[in-house]
């Protein structure tokens, strides 16, 4: 019998996590540490409102036996939420030294494929010996590379401890609202012209499922990359969405995103144009091997996609309904007519 801890139990990922664990007859204790709670919590779970960089964090995961920990720094499943810790080195240090002050024996830090970073010189798919090579002008996943270069370090100094690393590629699935879901809501997508690269998506669920699955796997060690089977092409995910594009000439690109940035008109920042221009879809074997399979397909993600998130429009940090926006166009609409009728009233009285 186990007892679990989820860090940023709240999330969309941290959420799927519990319900699934707490399906686990092997699972006699979950513990969710959070700044707020989830809704409708598992029976088996023991909820901690407290920050991770809190000091009284080992007391609180004493007793467990496997931690998993989202890391926020990419702004994937476990972006929105509430989630309990800012990103970086130093908090993910924190983490760390408090499962093992707890005797933690059994840590799995879910990062993000990002980190590989995006190349014209990729081999198509990645796999887990391939080098990470996130570039510092996209913050999100070098820092999430720092973060893992953290893990890797702990699991060196101690290797009697169980530590898996789980590089999920883009993780879309119900209540997620992340810069990337921003992204694909867009009025306009943006791309860059002459570039096509495959694309990779997980569900929420299945990357849940196997974080399930190599937490309670004696063989699992190292990093397993996740994703669904197979890959789209750019073009693929353009025409699902069915959202009018513009195209950018590479020329341009980069500036035109970045003034966006600045403006607050583009979610994530510049640098995330090379994820729009080059592959970064990766390799499933090796979690294959140990008995995972997502039940989701490539197409099928998308199309629930379209289902949850067709209703809305981003643009950087404003998020409405379609159906709020053209009632509010119509009210203005309605509006601006109503004060020409006055005005016109107002002239011909005047004239009388």
């Amino acid at each position: 019998m186990t007892t679990f801890a989820i860090t940023g139990v709240s999330s969309p990922l941290g959420r799927a996590l519990a319900a699934r664990l707490a399906a686990d007859p092997a699972v006699t204790r979950i513990v969710g540490i959070d700044r707020t709670p989830p809704p409708m919590p598992p029976a088996k779970l023991d909820f901690v409102a407290t920050d991770l960089r809190a000091a009284g964090l080992a007391r609180a995961l004493a007793g467990v036996d496997v931690a998993i920990h989202p890391d926020t720094a990419h702004g994937g499943a476990h972006h929105n939420g509430g989630a309990a810790q800012a990103p970086g080195a130093h908090t993910t240090r924190q983490i760390l030294d408090a499962f093992l002050a707890a005797g933690v024996g059994t840590v799995v830090h879910v990062s993000t494929a990002l980190v590989y970073g995006a190349s014209e010189t990729n081999p198509v798919p990645l796999t887990e010996q391939v080098a990470a090579r996130a570039r510092p002008d996209y913050p999100p996943a070098h820092l999430a590379l720092v973060n893992e270069e953290v893990v890797r370090s702990f699991a060196h100094a101690h290797p009697e401890r169980r530590v898996v690393i789980l590089r999920p590629v883009t993780v879309l699935g119900a209540g997620i609202d992340s810069p990337v879901t921003r992204h694909l809501e867009s009025p306009l997508l943006p791309l860059v012209r002459g570039f096509d690269p495959p694309v990779q998506f997980v569900d929420v669920d299945d990357l849940a499922a196997a974080a399930h699955l190599v937490a309670t796997e004696p063989r699992a060690r190292g990093i397993y990359n996740v994703a669904a089977e197979g890959w789209l092409t750019t073009s693929d995910v353009r025409r699902l969405l069915a959202r009018p594009t513009v195209h950018l000439p590479q020329e341009t690109a980069a500036g035109v995103a970045a003034a966006l940035h600045r403006c607050g008109l583009l979610a994530t920042p510049p640098g995330a144009l090379r994820y729009l221009m080059h592959p970064w879809v990766v390799d499933t074997t090796r979690l294959r091997d140990l008995g995972w399979h997502a039940a989701a397909g490539q197409r099928q993600i998308l199309h629930r996609f379209v289902a949850e998130h067709g209703p809305w429009l981003s643009m950087g940090r404003i998020r409405v309904r379609t159906a709020v926006l053209a009632t509010a166009l119509i009210g203005a609409g309605t509006a601006t007519g109503l004060s020409a009728a006055w005005l016109m009233w107002r002239r011909w009285r005047r004239a009388r």
